[in-house]
């Protein structure tokens, strides 16, 4: 475009500068803010002046030209691709997308920044935005157009990748690499009719967050941020935790994919042929973005609480840490490993094979036998010998199986742990089941 409207010259009378280029100074032709779609022309770096204009997609007082963070989620237009990448293929590119993946979880949370969010999902920048439009505190000094997740100021070139497996958090769609989906460990809420990871619906609003995901469908951003979970209160929320719950059974044990993990590091095997974050031995389209016919991670129990999320994930008064054959501590005898997890991939040390790495090694594998050789194991067994009388029995708590099924009966778990209150010996926060006396 070079903003002229004279005969012959290549252009039409409707042919006007974009947004971002130099502005017509010369005769013949309109000049100046005439020459520019937006009808003005900026001439303070010097002439010609650069036409400016267009929307401002987040509203922080930059227009997207001149915006180094157009949706203002924290992770800069240049990481996302610049101006034309659509990972999710929904139209919306990843600069102007505020769920980029689809998954139901927003780019503020999976950037990996650690900067308060609003509820429309963008960041809340206290302190300011910059004539860049990047919010000041993610700088490495205000007004450097260089960002930076870590305290100290050192400069953050790449998205979080959690997992290591080259495909940054937001783009990623099994963030942990656990073989769960972050549309289920995330608890966005959306549909996901065809199980393939990506929430299901239209996006009236054009803020990329799918409309069963975005609680302000109308407007643009997510109108209520409800942050992922936290099952295990570990501080790792649950797409990037591998042991969600806790128990010393990995989320790749419990979740029930049916990847494998030949070196025990709780991360499923395989390359990732399609780059959408699944690894090849749980992707069922390992050619096409998202996979294919997932459901859910069982719930063995059928309590409501999926068994990687569950103490007691088949109901028969034993802690899925007792009967899993974890590997890890418990002082307290809550059913929940204790220690710290150094490498923070939500591993307690005691059950990490590898402490200071991100995932487990063999030597703190998790035996998780099956005792009768059944095919289901002791965790999930209401009869783990298979001698015909229950494991609740042997616990000491055949009072509490009125109808003889194996199970507690039912009742209230008021923390959601899995563990009913019958036995639960702190009904009011997460763990409580101590093993058989």
């Amino acid at each position: 475009d070079d903003g002229n409207l004279v005969g012959a010259d290549g252009c039409s009378a409707t042919c006007l500068i974009e947004d971002g280029r130099a502005c017509n100074a010369m005769d013949p032709g309109a000049k100046g803010g005439s020459s520019c779609v937006s009808g003005s022309c900026d001439p303070s770096g010097g002439a010609p002046g650069i036409c400016r204009g267009g929307p401002d997609t987040d509203g922080d007082g930059t227009r997207d030209v001149d915006d180094l963070d157009d949706d203002n989620d924290g992770i800069t237009d240049a990481m996302e691709g610049g101006p034309d990448t659509d990972t999710d293929g929904d139209g919306v590119p990843d600069r102007l997308d505020l769920d980029s993946d689809g998954d139901g979880i927003l780019d503020a949370r999976e950037a990996g920044h650690h900067q308060p969010i609003s509820p429309a999902g963008v960041l809340v920048c206290s302190g300011g935005f910059g004539t860049n439009g990047l919010c000041d505190a993610l700088e490495t000094t205000p007004g450097s157009g260089r960002v930076s997740y870590a305290e100290g100021g050192i400069e953050t070139t790449r998205a979080i990748d959690t997992d290591g497996d080259g495909v940054p958090d937001f783009r990623d769609l099994d963030t942990d690499g656990d073989g769960i989906l972050d549309l289920v460990e995330g608890s966005s809420g959306c549909g996901d009719v065809d199980g393939d990871g990506v929430c299901d619906g239209g996006d009236t609003d054009g803020d990329g967050i799918a409309n069963g995901a975005d609680a302000a469908a109308a407007t643009w951003g997510a109108g209520a941020f409800i942050p992922p979970p936290d099952t295990d209160g570990d501080g790792v929320l649950d797409f990037r935790d591998l042991d969600s719950d806790n128990d010393g059974l990995s989320d790749l044990i419990e979740g029930g994919s049916g990847c494998t993990d030949a070196d025990a590091n709780a991360v499923c095997d395989g390359t990732d042929v399609d780059g959408d974050g699944i690894a090849l031995s749980a992707d069922q389209a390992p050619t096409t973005r998202g996979t294919r016919g997932a459901g859910k991670p069982p719930d063995t129990d059928g309590d409501g609480v999926m068994d990687f999320r569950d103490l007691d994930s088949d109901d028969d008064g034993l802690s899925d840490l007792f009967e899993g054959g974890s590997p890890c501590t418990d002082a307290n005898t809550d059913g929940v490993c204790d220690a710290g997890d150094e490498d923070g991939d939500g591993l307690v040390d005691t059950a990490d094979g590898a402490p200071g790495t991100w995932g487990s090694g063999p030597d703190k594998k998790a035996t998780v036998p099956d005792t009768d050789g059944d095919g289901s194991p002791d965790f999930r067994d209401v009869d783990s010998d298979g001698d015909g009388v229950f494991d609740i029995v042997r616990a000491g708590r055949a009072r509490l199986d009125a109808d003889n099924d194996g199970r507690l009966d039912p009742g209230p778990d008021v923390d959601g742990d899995g563990i009913r209150d019958l036995v639960d010996g702190f009904p009011d926060r997460f763990g409580g089941l101590a093993p058989p006396s």
